[in-house]
């Protein structure tokens, strides 16, 4: 007995122990700013240790897809050199796929990190930058004046954000229009996630980015409405690099601070609504006047930016530009309330406002402990998963049974809206269906072996208590008549 009872007490502290690190690991992470590199390697340091103590057992901790904010906040050439105030110059395109709009007032050094860091990338398609100065005080008009291939709109008076994007949508040339505020930091497939998006969904009408803080937390995975008209940022302050952020959604609004849009639909609704001005909840009407349209809004995580939140308007509700939140807050509602039927009030969890749209989840598991080479498993993963999306069924899966992160596959994956399993974030299966297993309509297993089981039935139907059970042990042929028939009992369901 006292043997059992030193265990359980040195147990005990060690849980208390490893909380307590993570704790302190955590708050130094989030406290260091990304300026000195050797804080910035300590930085690093510290998640990986933090993680590494909550791995689970038998589960490498793979740390290359963790943090992605490593670029330098200010301006730099491709040797890493400061560039000082010299603004990029950009290659004159007479058929643009995409029209970048930045509309800005004052704060140059925020729109030369924003110019440089589009130019600093090679993207896919085509792209044009236009750049509306709203009368600007400080050097604005000088220094981007001189930048080759640069479209400058000089507003003849202040016409504050909304007036702005607007009279930038009208001399755009491009297919798409991505409007960017000048207090962001784009990365890279910032701009071709969001063209490609529309490419995959035919019935998207706008696709926004990942917003996150230059420190690394996440700012928004796409952002929910409230039944009285408030908005909300999906994962705000947390881990940009959890599952639940990181697939393709259909969400209420994204924040204009990244959004892309048809040129052709933004005209046929008007472009942003100008009894939003001069700012705040344009964005948001934009969105539910998509919807209304017939098209759907999208979340792409693959499309990340850093965004300097408040850096024109403040944060302050009760003074400055920043003040109109509020009052647009009401114009919004007057306009929408009928749309607002049936969402949740402010305070609601979170998780169910921003999943909204959602229909049948699937959970799909690789059972199997046997790896496929990266081209076989990429391509077997993505067929299941579109073969469960075609009944409009969401799809979760757990790639590996060690849940380790595959570096292609699970970005292809989510790019097309599938919820990728895996550590640190999910410890193991059990644990995860003890939380979200009465979410799932479906549990379907591949690549199963009868003679090793993989998660005990009894356990399944206990923490799964609404979901069919499948599983599959044959070949690629007798696969795809399987999840046939699948595919007819949940859309039947």
């Amino acid at each position: 007995m006292r043997a059992r009872a030193a265990r359980d007490y040195l147990d005990a502290k060690r849980r208390v122990f490893k909380a307590r690190f993570r704790d302190t690991a955590r708050r130094l992470y989030y406290a260091l700013r990304p300026g000195d590199a050797v804080l910035w390697q300590l930085r690093l340091d510290l998640r990986k240790i933090s993680a590494l103590v909550r791995k689970p057992p038998g589960s490498p901790y793979n740390t290359s897809h963790r943090y992605f904010v490593s670029a330098p906040v200010w301006p730099q050439d491709d040797a890493g050199h400061p560039i000082g105030e010299a603004p990029p110059d950009f290659e004159p395109m007479e058929r643009p796929v995409v029209s970048v709009i930045v509309p800005v007032y004052n704060k140059i050094e925020f729109t030369l990190n924003c110019l440089w860091s589009i130019r600093r990338v090679r993207w896919k398609h085509p792209y044009e930058v236009i750049v509306v100065d709203d009368c600007s005080s400080d050097r604005t008009h000088a220094l981007l004046s001189q930048a080759g291939g640069l479209r400058l709109v000089a507003n003849e008076r202040n016409l504050g954000f909304v007036r702005s994007c607007n009279a930038g949508a009208r001399q755009a040339r491009g297919d798409y229009l991505l409007f960017l505020n000048n207090d962001t930091q784009v990365l890279p497939g910032w701009m071709d996630e969001l063209v490609d998006t529309f490419a995959l969904r035919p019935d998207a009408g706008l696709v926004g980015s990942k917003l996150v803080y230059p420190d690394g937390r996440l700012q928004e995975a796409g952002g929910f409405v409230a039944q009285e008209g408030s908005g909300g940022n999906y994962g705000r302050n947390n881990d940009p690099n959890k599952p639940q952020y990181n697939f393709l959604r259909e969400v209420d609004y994204c924040s204009g601070a990244s959004i892309m849009v048809p040129r052709t639909l933004f005209e046929v609704l008007g472009g942003f609504d100008e009894r939003y001005a001069p700012a705040y909840y344009e964005d948001t009407d934009l969105a539910f006047a998509v919807r209304r349209a017939g098209r759907k809004v999208f979340y792409q995580p693959l499309s990340r930016v850093i965004h300097h939140e408040g850096v024109t308007s403040g944060t302050d509700l009760r003074k400055g530009v920043k003040a109109y939140q509020v009052e647009n807050k009401h114009k919004f509602y007057e306009r929408w309330h009928e749309a607002l039927v049936g969402h949740g009030w402010p305070g609601t969890d979170h998780r169910r406002e921003a999943e909204r749209y959602i229909g049948k989840r699937v959970l799909v598991i690789n059972a199997s402990a046997s790896a496929l080479d990266t081209e076989s498993e990429r391509t077997l993963a993505l067929y299941i998963a579109r073969l469960f999306q075609s009944c409009s069924c969401q799809v979760s899966f757990a790639l590996r049974r060690d849940l380790s992160y595959v570096e292609d596959t699970i970005p292809a994956l989510q790019r097309t809206g599938v919820e990728c399993l895996y550590a640190p974030f999910v410890a193991s299966l059990a644990r995860h269906l003890r939380r979200r297993g009465s979410y799932y309509d479906a549990v379907f297993q591949y690549r199963a072996n009868p003679t090793e089981a993989f998660l005990d039935p009894a356990m399944l139907h206990r923490l799964c208590p609404k979901a069919q059970f499948l599983s599959h042990t044959g070949d690629w042929n007798s696969l795809q008549q399987r999840e046939r028939d699948i595919l007819k009992g949940l859309a039947a369901g």
